[in-house]
């Protein structure tokens, strides 16, 4: 492809493979070509079209930074002659991250580089800040364009949240989930399992157009006070998951976390029939193409009648994993 930018991705390690996902998902998103040109550990190398990075950032729940791509140098001389081409504009400091084991200290390179580059260092509040990767094949060097403040989702964890259920999932688990879905501005996301928002909160957030269904007016009615607390709009709606009120294919993108519990209500005779029958549902309104994410107790043994993509797994505490299973309609 003919790239317009080159993007570093420094990745969360909580998960071998969520964190990609996660990025590749929220490229396909916002309609953006791109092409995979690197990974060493938890850094990410990607050539991207026509893209809103500080957009794409805010996106994402799984990674620390997301940096311009400047030069890859195989000697520490090679890079700290791309550093002496730098020229920042203001304050600026170096931070340097290994991948793989050197002689050099990561500190050493941050002096070595910081030198060459002209302008007031400040390690404190700098302006730019300009990062090194060391990975296999040498010196990835890049110009940070956005480091991407996880500690947010806090702001609305279920506890902070005025209606609170013990079963709710945490913000940056439901981002991920939303991401997955592919869901972009203004697209029509479903959960047809809503109970207190967790899922149509992060549609919102990510500019979509949340739909949640739930059975129990009560649940909606906690689920709008949630909504109101982080300012986010969505269209409720009291209704059956295994019984829609929406037309075909209707739905652009399906983010799903059915009941798992014992105590949890089922009217479907089983939670396998609920499972089951309610996804029946969910692709029926799915439009061609679009996604359909579920989270599940893993271990369960569930036929989807749509193309599965990919799939995560989740450890969410000590007894419970969960998986997150994507499928693309046909």
């Amino acid at each position: 492809m003919n790239s317009d930018t080159r993007l570093i991705f420094d990745l969360s390690g909580e998960h071998p493979d969520t964190p990609e996902g996660e990025v590749m998902a929220c490229l396909e998103a916002v309609g953006v070509e791109y092409e995979l040109r690197g990974r060493w550990g938890s850094i990410l190398l990607v050539d991207v079209g026509d893209l809103n990075v500080d957009y794409l950032a805010s996106r994402l729940a799984f990674t620390h930074t997301v940096s311009r791509f400047l030069s890859m140098n195989g000697s520490l001389k090679e890079l700290t002659e791309s550093a002496s081409k730098q020229n920042p504009g203001g304050s600026y400091c170096v931070r340097a991250e290994k991948t793989m084991e050197l002689d050099v200290s990561s500190s050493e390179i941050e002096k070595r580089v910081g030198r060459e580059i002209k302008g007031e260092v400040d390690l404190d509040n700098p302006e730019v800040v300009y990062r090194v990767f060391i990975v296999e094949e040498g010196y990835l060097f890049g110009r940070q364009a956005v480091d991407v403040d996880r500690g947010r989702f806090d702001g609305w964890k279920p506890t902070a949240r005025p209606y609170f259920s013990p079963i709710a999932i945490n913000p940056r688990k439901a981002r991920l989930a939303v991401n997955l879905s592919r869901a972009g501005p203004k697209d029509v996301l479903l959960d047809p399992f809503v109970g207190t928002g967790s899922l149509v909160i992060e549609g919102g957030l990510v500019e979509a157009c949340p739909v949640g269904v739930d059975i129990d007016r009560n649940m909606l009615e906690g689920c709008r006070e949630n909504l109101d607390f982080v300012g986010v709009d969505a269209e409720l709606v009291k209704a059956d998951a295994l019984n829609l009120p929406l037309a075909d294919q209707s739905i652009d993108s399906v983010v799903a976390d059915p009941p798992y519990g014992r105590s949890s209500r089922v009217d479907a005779g089983s939670l396998q029939g609920l499972y089951s029958r309610s996804v029946e549902e969910m692709l029926r309104v799915l439009k061609k193409d679009g996604v359909l994410v579920l989270i599940l107790p893993e271990g369960t043994d569930l036929m989807v009648g749509a193309k599965e993509i990919e799939s995560y797994r989740l450890r969410v505490h000590r007894s419970l994993t969960r998986v997150i299973r994507i499928f693309r309609r046909n």
